[in-house]
């Protein structure tokens, strides 16, 4: 449980680092929280869609996913 929620850090940090450039930017509040709904909607729909795929590749290439797993995920 602890490397997740280390990755799931990690991960949102991105989203911070990205959200805090767009922050300093002349933009009206409301396109602001625009964009804060859309890193929103995108951060929890991601990892659904992933463990989708990831669930579809297992079925498909079945023991020889578990070689192949870390090898996606070093190439993203």
């Amino acid at each position: 449980m602890g490397a997740l929620l280390v990755v799931a850090l990690l991960i949102g940090l991105d989203n911070l680092q990205a959200a805090a450039g767009i922050g300093m930017l002349p933009l009206r509040q409301a396109r602001k929280w625009h964009i804060a709904l859309a890193f929103a909607v995108f951060e929890a729909a991601m990892p659904l869609l992933g463990l989708l795929i990831g669930d579809q590749l297992l079925a498909s290439l079945g023991r020889f996913s578990a070689g192949i797993a870390p090898i996606c995920l070093a190439g993203c």
